[in-house]
């Protein structure tokens, strides 16, 4: 009888972590899967543990919008080009947000914290067009070189291109 009792039990501690295991992947896939890559070219990949449900964006005739994150396909880090309606500043950047299924360009507005999960561990990057804007607006006489110590893009790399995959 204990001896039933005992295997009974290391039957239920070996089954048990497998079966958690399968909700741990079903709910990996449910996330969602991004690329990103940071102005010195560095790639990283994962599963997001960390996103906002929506995010702030601002249209061409300067609405703000609320849209779902999960409607995303890429953010990516652009030239204002001087020629379109609404490109008030010259030689300024910002975040363009594509969305799937639209042919709309939106602009990103807010400051956003994004937590990736990838195979070294959880890496935490943030997204924010102010202070892209503040590193462009300096003189670059006065901007730090890439080379040196205290530099802005080597120190705190800003994300250049966020790609989505659900």
């Amino acid at each position: 009888m204990k001896k039933n009792l005992i295997c009974l039990g290391l039957l239920f501690l070996m089954v048990c972590p497998a079966a958690w295991g399968q909700d741990s992947l079903r709910d990996q896939s449910e996330k969602p899967y991004a690329v990103i890559q940071d102005m010195q070219g560095k790639r990283v990949e994962g599963y997001l543990s960390m996103y906002p449900k929506e995010i702030t964006v601002t249209s061409d005739e300067k609405k703000e919008k609320e849209l779902p994150f999960k409607a995303i396909e890429s953010i990516t880090f652009e030239k204002v080009d001087p020629g379109i309606p609404g490109a008030d500043r010259r030689g300024e950047a910002q975040y363009s947000v594509r969305m799937k299924n639209s042919n709309e360009v939106y602009t990103l507005k807010d400051k956003y914290s994004l937590s990736i999960n990838t195979e070294l561990g959880v890496i935490v990057k943030e997204i924010d067009a102010e202070t892209v804007q503040s590193y462009l607006r300096k003189d670059p006489s006065s901007a730090p070189s890439a080379s040196t110590p205290g530099s802005l893009i080597k120190d705190k790399s800003f994300i250049f291109s966020l790609e989505l995959k659900f």
